[in-house]
Order: structure tokens, then sequence, then C-alpha cells
């Protein structure tokens, strides 16, 4: 230790310089003896940092202990300061998994209501396209087709009806009612009523 060794070097001097630096030294002493408190006090908050999962806290007294004590470590010391960094390791990659997790959350959002809105569109351009071609051929279409192309525009109303104009969708109950209308009394009528209409008479 320098200054054990500046005191075995000195000890020929006279008694008042003697004095003067044992004064001296006894004052390093206690400088010495509070950096070595002080350099414990913060390796322990250190380790105590890391323990409970304080990254801003580890971070930083982790950048001041290598500021200030980066040489002559105990082992101790050693294995606080590498267990800190590998916290910190270990925070910043979850924080990443975190990150990539919320991005591909958000991409799958994303790409979700695109696809809605793709169909939704799709669905819109069907329905215009069979109202144009219910307006040329409802008239010479056959029953069973005009019925299926009427059931499939209500299909497609009750899902998209927010996208369809006034003048569309009242064509839709029009053409509903229309098919309705065209169908022969046997096919509207219930089985219960149909049945009863074509029983023996007993």
């Amino acid at each position: 230790m320098v200054v054990t060794r500046v005191s075995h070097t000195l000890e020929g001097a006279d008694q008042e310089t003697q004095a003067q630096i044992n004064t001296v030294l006894e004052n390093a002493t206690v400088w010495l003896q509070k950096q070595a408190v002080a350099r414990q006090e913060i390796f322990s908050r250190l380790s105590d940092a890391a323990a409970g999962g304080d990254v801003q806290e580890t971070r930083g007294l982790l950048a001041h202990v290598n500021a200030i004590a980066a040489h002559d470590r105990t082992d101790a010391e050693t294995q606080t300061a590498a267990a800190a960094a590998a916290f910190l390791a270990e925070a910043l990659q979850e924080k990443e998994e975190t990150a990539r997790r919320l991005n591909a959350a958000a991409e799958a959002k994303e790409e979700a209501r695109r696809r809605t809105a793709w169909e939704k569109a799709n669905a819109v351009s069907r329905v215009r396209t069979t109202l144009r071609t219910l307006r040329r051929n409802g008239r010479t279409m056959l029953g069973t087709e005009k019925r299926r192309k009427v059931a499939m525009l209500t299909d497609l109303a009750d899902k998209v009806g927010d996208q369809l104009t006034r003048s569309e969708i009242n064509q839709i109950k029009a053409w509903k009612a229309r098919v309705q209308g065209e169908r022969k009394p046997s096919e509207r009528a219930p089985k219960s009523d149909r049945h009863r209409n074509t029983g023996t008479g007993q």
C-alpha cells in the first residue's frame, strides 16, 4: 500500500516533519477507507438494483462503477458487475422481443383490415353487377336463376349494407318482393297448409 511505503521511507525525518507527514498519512488513510466504503456501497446498490429488476437504476450504476472502479476489482465485484451486465442484456432482449410481437400484431391487424376492406369492396361490386344483370335480363331469366341471384343479393346486402346506396338497397328489396310474388302458390304456402290442401278428405 502506498501510504505504508511512504511512512517507512520517511522514518529518518526530523520530529516536526515526521509529525506533519503522519498527519497527511492519517488523512490519506481515512480518505482511502471512505473510498473503500463508498465503493462497497455502490457495488451493493448495483447488486440490489439488478436483483430487483430495476433496469434504469442498474444501467446508471453499472456505468458509474465502470467509470470509477474498472480496475483492481475483487472477485465479488467482478461477479456483481457481470451479473448486472447479463441482466441488462436480457432486459434488452425481452424489450426487443416485445417490440417484435407488437409489430407483428399490428401488421396482422392491418392485414385483416385490408382483407376485410377488399372483401367488402368485392361484395359491393358483385351486388352492383348482379343488379345490372337483373335489370337487363330479369324479365326473361329463368325463375330459379332469378331467385338464386336475389338470394345472393340478400346475403351480400346483410354483410355490406353500409357500403350500398339507398337506391341499391331499395332495388334489392324490390327484387326480393318480386321473386316472392312470382313463386307458385304451392311454393309460397307452408308445408303444413299444402299437406292439408292435398288430403284425402277423411
